[in-house]
């Protein structure tokens, strides 16, 4: 590769430093969140490599101006953009909320990372190697949660070792939820997500088993596991539905195998599982079914066999006590001690489930507020800064009227003209995946993307990924495939 750089002009040089800038890019996105683990001012890693691939991608941009400026994915993305200025003037002029408006504009400032992945990554290797990236970030993504969760349960008081840098560094949120199970959402989970894609349509691909591609779906879905977070799971059920069908449509001959490979995939995630609820005798499973479908926490098989273990003459005699006819009361005592200390690990978990019913009636009333605003301008919307009331409560003016449901956000903001401005280009890259479907057949990297961007179109429902950072991100990879498709296969 060094010597391919060397043999290239000044302007395949640029191309070459921005397509790596891109991948750096992609990998800070895919673990990081927020991306503010490090700072240079007021520039993070992912904005400096973000700026630096635009400064490197303009020689080639100019040199073939005309070709992207015809290009007509870029000109739905451009009117699009059109279009939102409108409705941030038409916001400033009804003195909307500031704060809302400037953080819609901020967010969607990260399409102009569309034309460099468009211009930049324009091969099938190019293509798999940034979806490698994704892989890589979501594996140490995984890896964080895994490490922050041992040492939240081992350590007295660990969260607290965690809890203000893991928000200050804009990873994500960690809660308590009883004192052996931990909320660790990561920002960045949905990449998790796509890696699992990422993994499965290789296993299609590959000849045999593949024990890393079991290794990276166990690891990612035991980490989302921990998120106990209901959109997850959700945008996990889009993408297993979007990876069944492909599989159905495009690799039936491969079915056989696959399903050996997610039978054997399932079963090891449950023993991952079952050995850290044994372990920390902490019931995940259970309370993330209890959480998802709003039923009552029970406690798990794992921790019913960890008791037993606890009072077993085995466990005593390894561990040098005494056991017999003599140690029958502290046997009874010890159960009695065994009995309170679960009881109250599950009245802390209903504890946190009604929080989950508080935050839910939030939600009902945020919804309710938005429909009033929608009903006021269906069409074209309230403008940018438009908000729903119960969500400004004086204490953060930053994120006062910032609220989770994107696609209403969007329908009270810009009116069903901007929700459909802005989901055309990705309905303009399914038709042409449709029209090259016999290519998207053999590359398998962009059947993987394409289902894991559904899961993001899903997931944004309940949080705005896909008018930040991350959720652009993976618009942007998108966009990439019509050329692909194309030109390179």
């Amino acid at each position: 590769m060094w010597d391919q750089f060397r043999a290239a002009s000044l302007a395949g040089k640029c191309d070459m430093a921005a397509y790596v800038c891109l991948c750096a890019f992609v990998l800070d996105c895919s673990f990081s969140g927020g991306g503010h683990y490090l700072t240079v001012g007021p520039l993070s890693p992912r904005m400096i490599f973000a700026f630096a691939a635009l400064a490197l991608c303009m020689p080639k941009l100019l040199m073939n101006l005309k070709k992207y400026i015809t290009n007509p994915l870029l000109l739905l993305f451009v009117v699009y953009l059109v279009y939102l200025a409108v409705c941030a003037v038409r916001g400033y002029r009804a003195q909307n909320r500031m704060n809302v408006l400037v953080s819609d504009l901020k967010g969607f400032m990260w399409l102009f990372l569309v034309p460099l992945f468009v211009a930049t990554v324009t091969s099938r290797s190019r293509f798999e190697k940034v979806l490698s990236c994704i892989v890589v970030g979501a594996v140490i993504q995984a890896c964080i949660v895994l490490v922050i969760n041992q040492v939240c349960t081992m350590v007295p008081n660990g969260i607290q070792k965690f809890y203000l840098p893991f928000a200050a560094l804009q990873f994500g949120t960690l809660n308590n939820i009883s004192d052996r199970i931990f909320r660790i959402f990561m920002s960045s989970c949905p990449y998790m997500v796509i890696a699992c894609a990422v993994a499965l349509f290789r296993q299609i691909r590959a000849k045999k088993i593949m024990l890393r591609y079991i290794a990276v779906v166990v690891l990612c879905l035991c980490a989302l596991l921990l998120s106990f977070t209901r959109s997850v799971f959700g945008c996990i059920f889009v993408v297993v539905a979007c990876s069944a069908v492909a599989l159905i449509w495009f690799y039936r001959k491969e079915t056989a195998k696959t399903v050996k490979f997610v039978v054997i995939s399932v079963a090891l995630l449950l023993c991952l599982v079952f050995i850290l609820e044994f372990t920390y005798k902490a019931n995940y499973l259970n309370f993330a079914i209890s959480r998802t479908l709003g039923v009552e926490p029970r406690q798990s098989v794992a921790i019913t066999l960890r008791q037993k273990w606890d009072s077993s003459d085995l466990k005593k005699l390894l561990e040098g006590r005494n056991t017999g006819d003599e140690v029958v009361d502290e046997e009874i005592i010890e159960e009695d001690l065994q009995e309170e200390d679960q009881q109250k690990e599950l009245d802390q978990q209903n504890l946190y489930m009604n929080i989950t019913t508080e935050s839910d009636t939030l939600r009902q009333v945020t919804m309710s507020e938005l429909m009033d605003l929608i009903r006021r301008n269906p069409v074209f919307g309230n403008g940018l800064g438009a908000h729903a009331p119960s969500r400004v409560n004086g204490r953060d003016p930053a994120i006062d009227g910032l609220d989770e449901y994107f696609y209403l956000d969007m329908l009270a903001r810009t009116g069903i003209v901007g929700l459909v401005l802005y989901m055309l280009p990705f309905a303009y890259i399914m038709l042409c995946c449709f029209r090259n479907r016999r290519k998207l057949c053999q590359f398998h990297g962009g059947t993987a993307m394409m289902c894991g961007m559904a899961g993001f179109w899903a997931i944004t429902w309940f949080n705005p990924w896909m008018n930040a950072a991350l959720g652009i991100t993976g618009y942007a990879i998108c966009s990439a495939l019509p050329r692909i498709l194309k030109e390179d296969l």
